[in-house]
């Protein structure tokens, strides 16, 4: 396996560790399974393109840090924390209005 490889895998974990979530959650931020996930950790699978920009993007880490090519800082550790408040809390409202949904169909009979 190539260091950059190795470098990814090793960032990953500690991206989604640092953010204080499981790898289900950080497939479900990111659009993949647990699975994959847990085989991007054990560097056993490399990621596709689609898959780092929706970390980049979703996280707020930088490229360059996540293929292991830069130290993280407190800034970064900062932003995604943010990040992973605001996804919680969305996710959050989405699961309350499914709720309220359900309730409004109990309610009128459906």
């Amino acid at each position: 396996m190539s260091n950059r490889v190795d470098g990814f895998a090793e960032r990953l974990r500690e991206l989604r560790l640092k953010m204080g979530m499981n790898q289900s959650v950080m497939g479900e931020l990111c659009g993949v399974a647990r699975a994959t996930i847990a085989l991007y950790e054990a560097g056993e699978r490399t990621p596709n393109i689609d898959f780092l920009q929706a970390v980049v993007r979703k996280t707020g880490c930088g490229y360059d840090w996540l293929m292991g090519e830069e130290k993280l800082d407190t800034d970064l550790i900062k932003r995604l924390n943010q990040n992973y408040v605001s996804f919680e809390a969305m996710t959050a409202r989405v699961y309350m209005e499914q709720a309220l949904e359900v309730l409004k169909k109990l309610e009128s009979g459906e």
